[in-house]
């Protein structure tokens, strides 16, 4: 199978599986939003964020570190992975231990010490997320079973048993339960595609090297979920939790809007690792990725940004109608944040861990500042523009770190056409004076006719192949 037919196959498991997935769990969110209150809810959203952090500590980078290993020796998969499942679990029990001893000391209600500990709990299985095990191996039809297990495993309960306020903290107990119940079934399932012993493969000697080499990916990592959380942090710290509930909606669709990217970025991850010794073939590889994932991108930030308003209002009720104007500015903001994934993604898979930390410690501390200062006085409006600096500075500090392996200029032009297009195209459907739904429709046909058009030879061979390995 030729690279393109590989790329193209591994993009039709993954955008099935997740497109299943994601309508589960975006199923889930609105339930949750509407019988939990905005208050509950986002209480519930702080919560997350603050378990997002120790998630951090648990993997390490080791995902990253994983796929790229495997990718590179597929026959030591299964030693690779039974390395790396060891270490982030002997972490993660360490680190729920301490939480649930640190918990009971904190000076906070009841509810709030239950969703915290609780919350904790995911941790455990997350040690054991498989997904970079598939990644490397490129089956990612193992990825979209994995997801949309969780996700439909943790929707059952909360359909059946989530109707108020007052079952707040049930939420990550289900959550927990889903994910360990995927766990069993998944490494059924691996065992019998990688069959021996898997007792034989732990040798602790590698755990060193293992942990050296991915824990520049890990502080990359710690520095970005510190941009996607810190402002719901700080929202949670300085305003009402209603607030943070508002944002937290909007930003849950944000959110959505950037799971095509990581589907496209997890199809592109092997051959960005097997093409990085060779610049030409590394920059052709790129100009593919980075063209897919803005046309992707634009598409998506643009249906949502013109038809916010009764997007929220549908999905979450009148009640939280003040998300829609932060929701703006997140959709520029996923555009933007498309665009700096073609960098980032071809720094991590090329081997430049080490640029790819200093943009994003660079990037992130231009999204604290601005957090810190916009927040107190915009609330979520605030939380919602830092965002979207970050992005942008992500995105230029990328195109410079990129220019020293590659040709990011060439890369560049294309990008910059694709988003003026977006940007044209959007504000003339915009002043149409239909509803939104017809003004979105309208800009995701003419969108994607002129990205047909102009990037034929390019998409139609992805198209293709997705449709015979579909058919």
């Amino acid at each position: 199978m030729n690279r393109t037919r590989r790329i193209a196959a591994n993009l039709s498991y993954l955008f099935i599986g997740e497109g299943i997935s994601v309508v589960l769990a975006f199923m889930t969110t609105i339930w949750l939003a509407r019988r939990l209150t905005d208050e509950g809810f986002g209480r519930l959203a702080y919560v997350q964020s603050i378990i997002m952090y120790f998630a951090i500590l648990i993997d390490l980078g080791l995902a990253v570190f994983g796929t790229r290993e495997i990718a590179r020796q597929p026959a030591e998969a299964r030693r690779i992975g039974v390395n790396i499942f060891a270490i982030r679990m002997s972490i993660a029990a360490t680190i729920v231990l301490l939480f649930f001893l640190l918990v009971f000391f904190l000076p906070l209600n009841l509810e709030m010490k239950l969703l915290l500990a609780f919350g904790s709990l995911a941790l455990l299985t997350q040690a054991l997320n498989p997904e970079f095990l598939f990644q490397g191996l490129e089956r990612m039809g193992g990825i979209a079973l994995w997801r949309i297990l969780i996700h439909g495993l943790y929707l059952l309960p909360v359909l059946l048993f989530v109707h108020s306020r007052q079952q707040l903290v049930l939420t990550p107990v289900f959550r927990f339960a889903a994910e360990g119940l995927s766990v069993v079934v998944v490494f059924s399932l691996i065992r019998r595609q990688l069959p021996g012993s898997w007792r034989a493969g732990l040798d602790l000697s590698l755990w060193p090297r293992y942990v050296k080499e991915s824990v520049v990916i890990a502080m990359a990592v710690l520095v970005m979920r510190l941009y996607y959380s810190f402002d719901t942090l700080m929202l949670g710290a300085l305003d009402q939790p209603e607030v943070v509930g508002w944002y937290s909606a909007a930003l849950k669709i944000a959110q959505l809007l950037l799971v095509a990217g990581s589907l496209i970025q997890a199809s592109f991850a092997p051959f960005l690792v097997k093409e990085s010794a060779s610049p030409e073939r590394m920059d052709a590889v790129v100009l593919r990725f980075g063209v897919l994932l803005t046309i992707i991108g634009g598409l998506a930030s643009g249906v949502i940004l013109l038809s916010n308003k009764f997007i929220v209002t549908t999905l979450y009720g009148t009640g939280y109608h003040r998300a829609e104007a932060p929701l703006m500015i997140l959709c520029l903001a996923t555009l933007v944040n498309y665009m700096a994934t073609t960098f980032s993604g071809a720094l991590i898979f090329g081997g430049r861990q080490k640029a790819f930390l200093t943009i994003v410690i660079a990037a992130t501390v231009m999204n604290v500042a601005l957090n810190v200062a916009l927040i107190p006085r915009f609330s979520y409006m605030g939380a919602a523009w830092a965002n979207l600096g970050f992005n942008i500075a992500f995105l230029g500090l990328g195109i410079k770190a990129y220019s020293q392996i590659g040709r990011s200029l060439r890369v560049l032009r294309h990008l910059a056409f694709i988003c003026l297009a977006y940007g044209v195209l959007a504000f003339a459907v915009f002043q149409w004076p239909v509803h939104p739904l017809w003004r979105a429709s309208a800009f995701a046909l003419g969108f994607s006719a002129l990205m047909g058009l102009v990037y034929r030879a390019h998409l139609t061979a992805f198209v293709a192949n997705v449709r015979r390995r579909s058919g």
